[in-house]
């Protein structure tokens, strides 16, 4: 008597995702104005794909590490490019 039929399943399995959905994008939302007062200079794009990569298991630390050197080197490519 307990049982639910598929439609109401799939139905209530899209609800939840939505709710995770939004979840997920307020936490970007708050990472992104962070990220804006602290002028990381991170798009939400980039800033997502961070996220992404933290939840997935990545060193945070690390990470960051891979980002400003990525930075820098962006830098100084752009650097010699205007020198050239």
């Amino acid at each position: 008597g307990n049982q639910r039929n598929p439609s109401s399943t799939i139905i209530i399995m899209v609800a939840e995702d939505h709710g995770v959905a939004e979840r997920r994008e307020d936490v970007l939302d708050v990472a992104f104005e962070l990220s804006q007062v602290l002028d990381t200079g991170l798009d939400r794009e980039t800033l997502s794909i961070l996220i992404a990569l933290c939840e997935n298991g990545v060193n945070p630390e690390a990470l960051a590490l891979v980002v400003k050197e990525l930075k820098r080197e962006s830098q100084d490519f752009r650097a010699q490019e205007y020198v050239s």
